[in-house]
This record gives structure tokens, sequence and C-alpha cells, in this order.
């Protein structure tokens, strides 16, 4: 069996073959951002799977979000594989 680790790596280099093979120019001039990057952190079922960027405490004391959906899950998907070798 692959490790976690490993599979996050796998993940990664797809994703970057992908953009690098890819003949289109627009879909090599792809930029990952603080933003997406705290999307895809977010992603969890604690939250459903829900894309944010911050939650609060409202007035009533119930979590409330800074949701964000604006881009296909997919993407933060595979940001978020990326990021599981690396806690915090």
């Amino acid at each position: 069996m692959i490790g976690a680790d490993r599979w996050a790596l796998a993940l990664l280099l797809l994703a970057l073959a992908t953009v690098f093979l890819s003949r289109d120019r627009k879909l090599q001039e792809v930029h990952v951002t603080p933003s997406h990057m705290a999307v895809a952190a977010n992603l969890s079922p604690e939250h459903g799977f829900l894309g944010f960027h911050q939650q609060h405490l409202n007035e009533d004391g119930e979590r409330a979000y800074e949701a964000y959906n604006r881009f296909p899950l997919g993407g933060h998907l595979l940001i978020k594989a990326a990021l599981l070798p690396f806690p915090g």
C-alpha cells in the first residue's frame, strides 16, 4: 500500500503535469493564491465541505462562514490533497 504522503505527492505531480503538458497558454497561467489555500485548508466533513475563507461567531453565538464557492471543488480538493502531509 502507498502511504498518504505518497498519494498526495502523486496527485500534486499529476496536477502539475496537466498544467505543463497543456498546449493552451491560458491553462499554464494558473496561480494558487492564499485565498485558494485557505478555502482548500478549510474543506472538511465537519463543515459539510463548504468552501470558505474564515468562520466566526455571530450575535447568537452560532458559527457563521465567509463562504467562497466561486470555483469548482476539484481544484480545491487537489490543493487539499497536496496540503495533507503538512499539518498546520
